[in-house]
């Protein structure tokens, strides 16, 4: 009966082996099930946004051409009411003075500044071998000295 016993003992080995093999391709099956519907959400995410992303360059495409081309900041915009209330109403909307409200004059005007002196001369330098040059002085806004392809 040892032959018997070794055959049942195959058996239940077989029997296990073979549950664990199903058990872990039903795993391996439920893994990339998932796997497959997270990426198809993820796409569909992707999609969607992607749909959104066109839908507004689409809008600001049309801005632009409804703009004659130029592409600037204020033809670009969503323009909502508020932006383009530029606040003419506040002016009809203002307390209008009483009638028997003091009558003001204007301030008087400020007294002229006073006159600008002018910049002192540059001095005369004189080259190595020529006559005495006179360098007209240097404003902090004149470019015209400089040198643009210095480094």
């Amino acid at each position: 009966m040892d032959s018997a016993a070794n055959l049942q003992q195959l058996r239940s080995r077989l029997g296990s082996i073979d549950r664990e093999n199903t058990e872990r391709l039903a795993l391996i099956e439920k893994r990339a099930t998932r796997a497959a519907q997270e990426s198809k959400d993820s796409t569909q995410r992707l999609a969607t946004n992607a749909n959104e992303v066109l839908t507004q360059l689409n809008e600001r495409a049309q801005r632009i051409r409804s703009a004659g081309g130029w592409a600037t900041e204020s033809s670009t915009a969503n323009s909502a009411i508020a932006e383009n209330d530029f606040g003419f109403d506040e002016e009809e909307h203002a307390p209008a003075q009483p009638e028997n409200a003091p009558v003001t004059r204007p301030l008087p005007l400020a007294p002229p500044p006073a006159p600008v002196q002018p910049l002192p001369e540059a001095p005369i330098t004189k080259p190595a071998g020529g006559r005495p040059v006179r360098r007209a002085p240097v404003e902090e806004d004149d470019y015209a000295h400089t040198d643009w392809t210095a480094d």
